[in-house]
């Protein structure tokens, strides 16, 4: 890998440098235990307004310009994104402080939402595109299935069919429901705690604009289990995280389809995992339809 020139645009002496991951499709390396370099699909880039608001208003503190004073680097064919090493404890299930803090959190990004008007920004969970034909989505889903990990299961499809078939996707409450900046996977593992009540966040691969209610839905599923390693969540908590925002019926008749949408194979993960080898994306595969039955149950 050519990290010197990359490191030149940043004007960054490189001493040593180690993997953080096996993340083969987008590499990210610590470089002098103090930099973190990462790779980053060439979509994201597309939101770097985005990037340079959370910016300019602290939400994103560890980004590090290069020396043309861009957040993104094109160096090689492909994008760069360099921040600083974050220091932090994990959010635990455990702590109820932390749920209470970590929900507070996402009103920022309401907060935070410039006047966009119609601008487009790249979306990897294609929210829109769902409500527009869901149809053609759940089609393309299961032909990007076969593509990177081959023939499905009869079981797995039917599986999925049966969800797909309890929920409808309407354009016209697309339209009605608020819309924010998204952190797009805000959950336990990417929400790190400072000074005991400060929140900084991790992997912003995902930021987009989305409906308000889908990190709220999406990290609900997240960050109400009961704990770590299972979708089992506890209804008091999740009922008291829901019913702390102001939504609109619209919304909250959207909630299964925002679980639904948090779940459902992307074709950026299918890729990541046919890289990693057919177990892992069969594992993938699982696991995802796996959380989506169990957390679907908690919403009626």
């Amino acid at each position: 890998m050519k990290l010197l020139p990359v490191m030149d645009l940043y004007q960054i002496k490189l001493q040593k440098y180690r993997s953080l991951n096996d993340n083969i499709t987008y590499p990210v390396l610590l470089v002098n235990e103090k930099y973190i370099l990462k790779r980053v699909p060439s979509e994201i880039v597309v939101n770097e307004v985005l990037f340079s608001n959370l910016v300019e208003r602290k939400l994103i503190r560890n980004i590090v310009l290069n020396k043309y004073e861009r957040i993104f680097t094109y160096y090689d064919s492909c994008f760069w994104l360099m921040t600083t090493y974050i220091e932090g404890k994990e959010f635990q299930h455990s702590i109820s402080s932390h749920l209470n803090i970590a929900k507070d959190y996402i009103g920022k990004f309401r907060e935070s939402t410039p006047d966009i008007g119609e601008m487009e920004f790249h979306d990897n969970y294609n929210i829109k595109k769902w409500y527009q034909d869901s149809d053609e989505m759940m089609s393309k889903t299961f032909q990007l299935i076969q593509h990177y990990y081959g023939e499905l299961e009869v079981e797995y499809s039917k599986r999925v069919k049966e969800i797909y078939h309890q929920i409808e996707f309407n354009g016209d409450s697309y339209a009605k429901m608020c819309k924010s900046i998204s952190h797009g996977e805000y959950q336990n593992t990417n929400i790190l705690f400072y000074n005991s009540n400060q929140i900084e966040l991790i992997d912003w691969d995902s930021l987009s604009i989305r409906p308000r209610i889908f990190d709220l839905v999406s990290s609900a599923c997240y960050l109400c289990r009961a704990e770590r390693g299972d979708f089992i969540l506890e209804e008091e908590k999740l009922k008291t995280y829901l019913d702390q925002e102001k939504l609109c019926s619209v919304e909250i008749k959207n909630f299964r389809n925002m679980v639904f949408l948090t779940f459902i194979p992307r074709e950026d993960k299918l890729e990541k995992f046919y890289l990693a080898g057919h177990n892992q994306s069969k594992w993938y595969l699982e696991w995802t339809l796996e959380a989506m039955e169990k957390s679907l149950k908690y919403f009626k």
